[in-house]
């Protein structure tokens, strides 16, 4: 037996009779656009956009960093030193949503989410 399985039926009697075997731990990840959902075989819609962290390069060259988000009722991001509600707009793209730990931003075709780091 390999070092690293683990005989779970309590009694090593039993080991030789078929032993159920501990299967290893997987390292999780964060699921970006065309991902596929562990245990769903499901793939993310291509308008979902993509995840950046901190910062991204607009389609029209300008860079848009994240510099922090206020949650409430009337959420707000700091982008680019710049304090935007739901509805702004930074570098040509809207900000769709915001939310927790991520913003939304569309426009031009491109839909992305800036998340901080």
């Amino acid at each position: 037996m390999a070092a690293s399985e683990e005989i779970l039926s309590g009694d090593p009697g039993l080991a030789s009779a078929s032993p159920r075997v501990a299967a290893p731990a997987r390292a999780s990840r964060t699921l970006l656009s065309g991902d596929v959902h562990p245990g769903q075989g499901q793939r993310l819609p291509a308008a979902a956009g993509r995840t950046y962290l901190g910062s991204l390069v607009a389609p029209g060259g300008a860079r848009i960093e994240l510099g922090g988000i206020v949650f409430s009722e009337s959420p707000v991001a700091l982008l680019n030193g710049r304090v935007l509600p739901v509805g702004g707009f930074i570098e040509g793209l809207r900000i769709v949503a915001i939310e927790e730990n991520r913003v939304e931003l569309s426009g031009e075709g491109f839909t992305a989410f800036l998340a901080l780091k």
